[in-house]
């Protein structure tokens, strides 16, 4: 399985490739930077999911992982959280994590709804433009890798 650090050093590759982009330049590097990212994170993530997960709630309760989970939630960028609700769904993110997590209902609106809404708005959007050979739009305070 592919470690953290060879994660981070394809990601930071893909943003330093990201960075230099100008208008008109060729995107076949990025793609496959991103591809091969891709390969690596995949099985990872599997492999957190099967193994991982599934050790971590056999010896810890939800009342050990409260407090963890807590400062995730209270120190993760907007897009990051965002992008955890939008593909968790926003119906399970609310009746399943936040009620697991002991979470007000009025929070979604305060605080998680709009993180979820400026991840779509800043990288689905863009996404979907890219995907259909459109220009994506620029967003204030969106940063690059």
């Amino acid at each position: 399985m592919t470690d953290h650090a060879d994660l981070i050093k394809k990601l930071e590759a893909i943003g330093k490739i990201i960075q230099e982009l100008k208008p008109g330049d060729k995107i076949d590097p990025l793609l496959t930077e991103w591809t091969e990212y891709e390969v690596m994170m995949k099985p990872h993530l599997q492999e957190e999911e099967d193994l991982r997960l599934p050790l971590f709630r056999a010896y810890f309760t939800q009342k050990d992982s409260a407090p963890l989970i807590r400062k995730l939630l209270d120190h993760s960028p907007k897009q990051e959280l965002g992008s955890i609700i939008y593909f968790e769904g926003v119906d399970s993110f609310r009746k399943n994590f936040m009620k697991q997590e002991g979470i007000p209902g009025f929070v979604w609106f305060i605080d998680f709804k709009p993180k979820y809404i400026y991840f779509v708005n800043v990288f689905i959007t863009n996404v979907d433009a890219l995907k259909k050979g459109k220009e994506p739009k620029a967003e204030p305070g969106c940063t690059v890798l």
